[in-house]
């Protein structure tokens, strides 16, 4: 049993690192995408309260931020 816990203490540890570096990817994109001026109209925040940005358009646009650094 407590070679069992070890192994699955392991296995989470590794899945934590993963997790981070993943996050640290996603705030470096963001950061980078944040340095540039964003500016909205009234019609835009209008449209965004109603309909909101779909998840996949807001990680394209990162990658492509990206890609273009």
């Amino acid at each position: 049993m407590r070679e069992e816990e070890s192994a699955a203490f392991e296995s989470l540890k590794r899945r934590i690192a993963e997790l981070e570096a993943e996050r640290d990817t996603y705030l470096k994109a963001l950061y980078a995408l944040m340095r540039q001026d964003i500016v909205f109209d009234e019609e835009e925040l209008q449209d965004l309260k109603q309909h909101g940005i779909p998840l996949e358009q807001v990680i394209a646009e990162l990658e492509h931020q990206k890609l273009q650094a």
